[in-house]
């Protein structure tokens, strides 16, 4: 697995290899950057330390004191996941991603308020519009917003639609990211730490060509990468999210203008996209898709997307909109991916009781689908033993947005979103409740097969793609 996921993901060629590359958008919005930076530094300096509990900090200070600086050298740690297909047996995990990471917590914590604190600028910096070449841009990253903000973001962006004469929604995954990201643009955006702080960009550069190591089982394997993104550092969220919303406001601008939207409002987490296009004359989906995969690519992307009409077809970081009845949206973990991967944890269990790691993940889940009877009757069923004290066992087993706040959404309309999404007739899973009460083992139901196939797909085999 370990050589899968260096060879397939870390080590794999571009697919579309470029020789230049230079930030141009986020250099406009360098004042705020450095004044939410500066701010961040000195009066939330503590604020990295939050959700790091008191064991993991002594640990950081310990190796503060005892370890030296190794910037040059990551070690391998081989993440499994899931190969979520509609299935009537279970599958075990056969994929596999490699995680990068510092050799020591002295290295990897080094700048820990700095990095933290540009992280968290370039959220606030980013929340607002730009006017670029006569296109309105408002593409977000989105570490500091909750699942409510999200939702409330779609809201507004769903009520411009009436200001324009055509919308799309244009959702795009960077196809292995890891390997696309070169060192041209590794270097850029180290140039861009640069107007920001020194440090970073010295920490940045040093990262960009190095040597790594994975043992296991008394079998050792060196390597060395240049480029690629490490994807276990500090900034491996915020730098892709900062290089993708660079390739993002590029592209667009590099469109032909009859196809070139006059507004943009947009959703970035690392390499996760979520746009709303905004055209004062028609265009054509497929057009308009073919332009800007083209344009994307020219920037050394691998760009794998689907353009859609409706909001219920769409996800962001694994997440989907349901409207609710106060004419809102609700942003809630999908259904199939919930269904289908839930219980598969991606970090050793350490002696811990799978049972209670299966209750603890339900709890964190259960407010978020208050109203859905199958899915609460599913995440119950798993409720029945004491859950794990420490929920950072289960953290690589949550996605991004349950973390920023768990909300409880009320009034949402499940049924109509679940016939948009997967074309299923309301009562479908009723039966559910029945079929937890026999199972042992293992469960199986076509609806959420279907489920699984739809949360599972790319964007571009999705139901209710336009274009792709």
């Amino acid at each position: 697995m370990a050589v899968d996921a260096l060879v397939r993901r870390h080590l794999a060629p571009p697919t579309n290899p470029v020789d230049r590359f230079s930030c141009v958008y986020l250099p406009r919005l360098l004042e705020i950057l450095q004044i939410q930076y500066r701010h961040l530094c000195t009066q939330e300096a503590d604020a990295w330390t939050v959700g790091r509990g008191e064991k993991k900090l002594r640990e950081v200070e310990q190796s503060i004191a005892a370890d030296a600086l190794d910037r040059k050298r990551v070690n391998l740690m081989i993440k499994k996941e899931v190969n979520i297909v509609p299935f009537i047996e279970p599958k075990l995990p056969t994929k596999a991603r490699g995680i990068q990471f510092c050799t020591n917590l002295r290295t990897a914590y080094e700048l820990a308020v700095e990095q933290y604190s540009f992280g968290h600028a370039l959220s606030r910096a980013t929340n607002r519009e730009v006017e670029l070449e006569g296109v309105n841009f408002h593409v977000v990253y989105t570490a500091e917003m909750t699942p409510m903000d999200i939702a409330d973001f779609a809201q507004q962006s769903e009520a411009m639609r009436s200001q324009y004469v055509q919308t799309y929604l244009d959702e795009r995954d960077g196809k292995n990211w890891d390997a696309n990201v070169q060192t041209v643009h590794r270097k850029a955006i180290a140039k861009l730490y640069g107007l920001i702080d020194g440090k970073l960009e010295a920490i940045a550069r040093a990262a960009i060509k190095i040597t790594g190591r994975y043992s296991s089982g008394g079998v050792v394997i060196r390597y060395g990468v240049d480029g690629t993104v490490k994807s276990g550092h500090w900034d491996t969220s915020s730098g892709n999210a900062a290089l993708n919303i660079e390739v993002t406001v590029q592209a667009i601008l590099a469109l032909p203008v009859r196809i070139r939207p006059a507004r943009v409002r947009g959703l970035v987490m690392g390499d996760d996209l979520l746009l709303w296009l905004y055209f004062n004359r028609p265009v054509d989906a497929a057009e308009y898709c073919t332009a800007i995969n083209g344009t994307e690519s020219a920037l050394g992307i691998h760009p794998v997307r689907g353009i859609f009409n409706d909001i219920l077809n769409v996800s962001f970081c694994s997440s989907t909109f349901y409207k609710t009845t106060s004419g809102g949206f609700a942003l809630v973990p999908k259904l199939g991916r919930t269904f289908g991967k839930l219980f598969w944890t991606v970090t050793p269990l350490q002696n811990r009781d799978p049972r209670r790691l299966a209750s603890t993940i339900a709890h964190a889940f259960y407010p978020m689908y208050t109203g859905y009877r199958p899915m609460c009757d599913f995440l119950l069923h798993h409720m029945r033993v004491q859950p794990i004290e420490d929920s950072s066992i289960v953290d690589a087993a949550v996605p991004y947005l349950c973390k920023k706040g768990v909300p409880r959404w009320e009034g949402v309309q499940w049924s109509s979103g679940n016939v948009a999404k997967y074309g299923l007739l309301p009562g479908t899973l009723d039966d559910l409740s029945q079929l937890l009460a026999g199972e042992s083992g293992g469960l199986y139901h076509p609806a959420i097969n279907v489920m699984i196939e739809q949360d599972s797909s790319d964007p571009c085999d999705r139901r209710g793609v336009l274009a792709f």
